[in-house]
């Protein structure tokens, strides 16, 4: 998922409130799907990048792509390469409704997604501040239900969890054809996200199902995206 709030989304979805709330969601803990090549994360995946940032590099790395070609609108085969940098690919949900993809990963790369997410951006005119954007959010998230995400049927649990996230304050500049509607050049210096994310290590080699499904109650909103997932 991904949407953007702005004051009009303020005004008629949200009562503002004063707390900041973090929320993480585990699960019971399942066997371990045999696809995960390795135990843990290490190195830039689980040091450097702290989940935080991550979700807004995810969105930095979202925004930079086209509509015309953006994976929040793929189905079927689909480019998963594009604008992907470093150790840790991303994978999107939908903005809404259900998708089935099928993409090429390679070996050694992590992948971080989201079952429901946002991010809160001030468009033209607009000068809301980070507390405020935080609130919004949060006042979404206490919404988020039925998040389930499993790999070659067996659920997402292996020591990891699904996890709440807000992110720290980051840069975002729309450019042409942007996600976000706005006009080329909106830039907001202070964006902030939230959602529910997963960070998997990379893969075992082969063919490989990801499911995920996430939604807001109360709301209407739900994402249910399936991967069929290569790994050379």
């Amino acid at each position: 998922m991904e949407r953007i709030m702005g004051k009009a989304a303020l005004t008629t979805l949200f009562t503002m409130v004063a707390a900041v709330v973090f929320v993480a969601l585990t699960f019971i803990a399942l066997p371990v799907s045999p696809a995960l090549a390795t135990p843990g994360l290490g190195g830039e995946t689980g040091k450097a990048n702290s989940y935080g940032k991550l979700t807004g590099r995810w969105f930095q790395w979202v925004g930079s792509i086209p509509v015309s070609e953006n994976p929040l609108f793929a189905s079927g085969e689909f480019d998963a390469s594009i604008g992907q940098q470093g150790s840790v690919w991303f994978l999107t949900g939908t903005t809404g409704g259900s998708a089935t993809r099928s993409c090429i990963i390679p070996r050694g790369k992590a992948l971080f997604f989201p079952l429901v997410n946002a991010f809160f951006l001030n468009g033209p005119g607009e000068s809301f501040t980070v507390p405020e954007k935080r609130a919004a959010l949060a006042e979404i998230f206490d919404l988020a239900c039925e998040l389930t995400c499993t790999l070659d049927g067996s659920p997402i649990v292996y020591s990891r969890k699904i996890t709440r996230v807000q992110s720290p304050p980051f840069s975002y500049q729309a450019g042409e054809d942007d996600v976000t509607g706005y006009p080329a050049g909106t830039v907001d210096e202070e964006a902030i996200a939230d959602g529910y994310w997963v960070l998997l290590p990379p893969l075992a080699p082969g063919e490989h199902v990801l499911h995920l499904h996430g939604a807001l109650c109360g709301l209407g909103f739900s994402v249910d995206v399936t991967y069929n997932l290569t790994v050379p």
